[in-house]
């Protein structure tokens, strides 16, 4: 892989009224050449296929961009450089809104990075490391992340080796509560993630079978413990549960998902407790927002007093992933309870990443040392 091709790349979460595709790139030593500022393709001068053919260093899937607007001639926009990165935008040909269409990013982030401020999240499954996010404020608006792990060390010092691809579109007339249309942004971004993994030699993360995001779980909704058959099926058996206090649980689908959650809850879906795997740059930024003490062991008690157990493992070509646990009950000061199992909790909190990090191809996790 030449120093030309090497990309490096930053979400931002954007979340726009119309749909928009823009690429991004992180600029390394010799540039990312086919990255430049401003219209370079004479905007509404050429076809829609040739615009989107053109436009991100001709990675975009162009047949899967089309059939996602069907009948919206699309053209490029602009390219544009900052210090941290580099995206390509479109919008519908003729158009004046300064809202592009369109929006794709690729890339490795310095920090926090992804739509963690949007909890309703699914993983795309085919095998793919990825998610589905929906937009809580407008469901015409839906966004795709893909992880692909690269067997190059150049990107160690951003904490993890890979790409992080997103997709986000806006559609004006149709949502993303349609099936249909989930699929059809999914086999955008990952037929896009297979054109970068074979250009950039990234090839980890990549899936074998097309993806379909079924459904996206809401934040509200929670099932019987009983019946879960995702991130929380046979995590707790009865006497824990009841020890714990757990009688329903929220969960996404156990797939490989860059984020992958499971809520235990209490009587009529009470929150308790919350555990969440990270992956790539996600699990970076969870390792960044743990309180830190001024050395180990007043970093361990902050943890303990916040009751936050974590846990890491090691997954080749993506970094450090990370695993967390939390208790969700507050009292009247909003300061969190000391929890009477915290050993239990623990127990949980190994069985939930030991599976997440088994589909993932990652190490065995390890009770996160900040050193």
């Amino acid at each position: 892989m030449t120093d030309d091709s090497e990309l490096r790349w930053w979400y931002r979460g954007h979340r726009r009224r119309n749909a928009v595709l823009a690429l991004v790139g992180f600029l390394v030593a010799g540039g990312v050449a086919w990255l430049v500022s401003g219209l370079v393709d004479g905007g509404d001068a050429v076809s829609p296929r040739e615009a989107l053919g053109r436009g991100c260093g001709g990675v975009i899937a162009v047949d899967e961009a089309m059939l996602l607007f069907d009948g919206v001639e699309l053209a490029r926009w602009n390219d544009h450089m900052r210090a941290n990165g580099t995206w390509c935008r479109f919008r519908e040909r003729g158009s004046e809104q300064d809202i592009p269409d369109l929006f794709f990013e690729v890339g490795v982030p310095t920090f926090h990075s992804g739509p963690r401020g949007e909890p309703e999240h699914a993983p795309l499954g085919g095998q793919w490391t990825g998610s589905f996010f929906r937009n809580s404020q407008d469901a015409h608006t839906g966004m795709v992340t893909v992880l692909l792990g690269c067997d190059e060390e150049g990107f160690a010092s951003f904490g993890w080796d890979g790409l992080l691809l997103t997709v986000t579109a806006t559609l004006e007339e149709e949502t993303f509560e349609d099936r249909g249309k989930r699929r059809e942004l999914a086999a955008l971004a990952t037929a896009t993630a297979r054109n970068l993994s074979e250009r950039e030699d990234c090839g980890r993360g990549v899936g074998q079978s097309a993806p379909d995001v079924p459904r996206v779980p809401r934040v509200w909704e929670y099932e019987d413990l009983e019946r879960a058959d995702g991130t929380c099926a046979g995590l707790l058996d009865r006497a824990t549960a009841a020890r714990l206090g757990v009688r329903n649980v929220s969960e996404t689908a156990a797939e490989r998902g860059v984020l992958e959650d499971c809520a235990l809850r209490g009587w009529r879906g009470a929150p308790l407790y919350t555990m969440e795997a990270a992956y790539g740059p996600y699990g970076a930024a969870a390792l960044e927002f743990l309180p830190a003490g001024r050395n180990d062991t007043e970093s361990r008690e902050l943890l303990r007093q916040q009751q936050v157990r974590v846990m890491t493992a090691q997954c080749p070509g993506m970094g450090t992933a990370v695993y967390t646990v939390r208790s969700a009950v507050r009292d009247a000061e909003h300061s969190s309870r000391l929890l009477p199992h915290d050993q239990e909790l623990a127990e949980v909190l190994e069985s939930f990443a030991e599976r997440s990090a088994r589909r993932h191809g990652c190490s065995g996790p390890v009770v996160w040392d900040r050193r």
